[in-house]
């Protein structure tokens, strides 16, 4: 069996064979090829295509020649608001008053008082110890009063000062009618219609002041108005009626304590001058012109509160 085995083996080897049909024989090169043949002929497309031109930057446009720019004509150099306030107030005949102060008579005449006391010691003082010495103190007291007599000569100084340059009141008058009555030339109408006419308070030995001014050459640190709580003018006077009456109401029950009342509030209206005088509380430094003026902004009237005095003048620190 194991020879018949080996024999048949062997026929069956010599037998001829057919050929392998050729999609056996070549699988991988049929793969290899149709996936290289697009490769290829997209390389050739890509060769034989002249490269394209690269496409031309797009030049900026060039700016158009600026049109020669004519000024603006000669115009307000204020606000238009501000400016309709202005040709508002130059149509009335009379000037308008803006601002008043109340009265300072407690406070000048306490910064005066403590003033010429302190300029008095310092000129006795300055007599007595510097100008003519006693003869048996030592030179060193001199000196030491000349210090205290400088010291006081500046207090007396502050307290001078402090009552000087304080406004009066303010109106705005219209140009045209400073113009008629030769208080300006004739080309001030150009530079505002309404002009504002300041008038300061009078100093020992000197005149009272006017400044006119346009109101574009007055600056104050802040505004005049404040926002408070609103009260309607009838409301206001309702207030001001029924204080008054509980008032009278008040003394004819207590007739015996009037004059001592009074003359409280009178001490309390001189006491708070004195202490102004020497804090110098509710006052706004006002630059008119490059002049430094004082308002009183804490007793004084102002005009709807100060709102006109706010829109015609500068606000802010110059």
């Amino acid at each position: 069996m194991a020879a018949f085995s080996r024999g048949l083996g062997l026929r069956l080897s010599l037998l001829p064979r057919a050929p392998l049909p050729s999609r056996s024989v070549q699988p991988l090169t049929n793969r290899l090829f149709t996936t290289l043949q697009p490769l290829r002929y997209a390389t050739r497309n890509n060769l034989a295509k002249p490269a394209a031109a690269a496409k031309p930057i797009p030049k900026a446009p060039s700016p158009l020649p600026s049109k020669p720019t004519t000024p603006p004509p000669n115009g307000p150099s204020t606000a238009p608001t501000t400016y309709a306030l202005l040709l508002q107030l130059a149509k009335k005949q009379s000037p308008t008053l803006l601002y008043e102060s109340s009265s300072h008579f407690w406070m000048k005449l306490s910064a005066w008082g403590a003033a010429l006391m302190f300029y008095g010691y310092a000129g006795v003082n300055f007599y007595l110890m510097i100008y003519d010495p006693p003869a048996d103190i030592s030179p060193l007291v001199s000196y030491a009063f000349g210090f205290i007599c400088l010291a006081t000569a500046a207090f007396g100084s502050y307290f001078f000062v402090g009552v000087n340059n304080i406004i009066r009141s303010v109106r705005a008058v219209p140009t045209t009618t400073l113009v008629a009555g030769g208080k300006l030339p004739a080309d001030a109408a150009r530079a505002s219609p309404v002009h504002l006419e300041i008038k300061v308070k009078k100093l020992v030995g000197r005149a009272p002041r006017t400044l006119i001014v346009p109101p574009n050459k007055v600056t104050i640190p802040y505004r005049v108005f404040q926002p408070q709580r609103y009260i309607s003018p009838v409301a206001d006077q309702r207030e001001k009626a029924a204080a008054a009456k509980r008032e009278w109401e008040y003394d004819q029950k207590h007739l015996m304590t009037v004059p001592f009342r009074h003359a409280g509030k009178g001490m309390k209206a001189a006491w708070y001058g004195v202490t102004r005088a020497l804090t110098k509380t509710g006052f706004m430094t006002v630059e008119v012109d490059g002049e430094k003026l004082k308002l009183d902004v804490h007793s004084g009237w102002a005009l709807e509160d100060g709102r006109v005095v706010d829109r015609l003048v500068n606000v802010g620190p110059k």
